[in-house]
């Protein structure tokens, strides 16, 4: 097997092994956590492209051009996606969790957009030898300048001052992991350019899509890894979430509705049962509140205390009955 075909099976485990973790845990419904998973799918439909496109290249006798040429504009432009959305995903940790206006989004896609239309229009030149092969011209120049571009973007809003990675006071009270978010990204960025510039120098070496799944599995395993906000005991999402997600309610800029319920009685419980009763009460509470609200999600957000964000009236009614 190809060296460059080993580096896309082990980047593809790689993958794997993160979407597995992820779907089987509770995922926050941020606005980040969403962007996030967009990056994964787009990063494994590159993976893909890019095992289809090495393929073709090296079977230019056999492949048609018009299909070599569209698995390369696949990789490319699915590259630039991947690129973009980890873009946006900085954007919103960096302005905690804040929606961004379409003329933003606009503006923020120009580099995109060109380097897409280029993937589109340009021309592609191939080079197939003993030594392996590697595509080359105007379509990979663009993509290459653009992704610089969004580089040096997340750089700057990593490390600008006034953005929520450097506040002090009620940002990093809200959010206190967002040091050990930048620190993640920056470490993980490092990573996947170390690779790429490997590949930029030896060009033989398609290596890209295994620094893109090496920094993804970084940053999941610091920072946006599901576990690290759930409450294992109660079998809810933690306190860590709950200060998460209030300021991502507030950003939605809609009505909602924040119920908690306490556990009263909680020292005579205590003397009488323990602490280890204590958790078991606040369990099957937990699980009666989803079974008269499917789909709710709860937080254990202080002590002996459970908290939900409604955002529907009628599933307030449906609380209000089902308790």
């Amino acid at each position: 097997m190809d060296i460059s075909i080993k580096f896309q099976v082990l980047a593809i485990g790689i993958l794997a092994v993160v979407l597995v973790d992820f779907i089987c845990s509770k995922r926050l419904p941020l606005i980040s956590t969403k962007t996030f998973t967009l990056f994964w799918i787009a990063s494994f439909v590159n993976l893909l492209a890019d095992i289809a496109s090495y393929y073709t290249i090296t079977h230019l006798d056999t492949v048609p051009e018009w299909l070599n040429r569209l698995t390369h504009q696949i990789y490319i432009g699915s590259l630039d996606v991947v690129v973009f959305l980890l873009f946006l995903y900085v954007c919103f940790l960096s302005g905690e969790q804040k929606r961004i206006s379409k003329l933003t989004i606009f503006g923020f896609s120009l580099p995109f957009i060109v380097a897409f239309a280029f993937a589109i229009f340009a021309p592609l030149e191939y080079t197939v030898d003993e030594r392996g092969a590697y595509s080359h011209g105007a379509m990979a120049i663009v993509f290459y300048i653009s992704i610089a571009i969004y580089i040096i973007s997340i750089f700057v809003m990593l490390f600008k001052k006034g953005s929520a990675f450097n506040k002090s006071g009620s940002a990093s009270q809200v959010l206190t992991d967002l040091k050990r978010a930048r620190i993640s990204i920056v470490v993980g960025m490092c990573i996947w350019i170390a690779v790429a510039l490997v590949q930029f120098i030896t060009k033989y070496w398609l290596i890209s899509a295994m620094g893109v799944s090496l920094m993804l599995l970084y940053v999941y395993t610091r920072f946006e890894n599901p576990r690290e906000y759930t409450d294992s005991e109660i079998g809810t999402h933690n306190r860590r979430a709950f200060h998460i997600m209030v300021p991502e309610m507030f950003a939605r800029n809609k009505t909602f509705y924040m119920v908690s319920f306490t556990l009263d009685n909680i020292q005579q419980i205590q003397k009488s049962m323990g602490s280890d009763m204590t958790k078991s009460v606040l369990r099957q509470a937990a699980q009666q509140i989803a079974f008269a609200v499917p789909g709710i999600k709860l937080y254990h957000s202080r002590s002996h205390t459970l908290t939900a964000f409604i955002e529907k009236r009628e599933e307030l009614d449906n609380l209000a009955s089902g308790s």
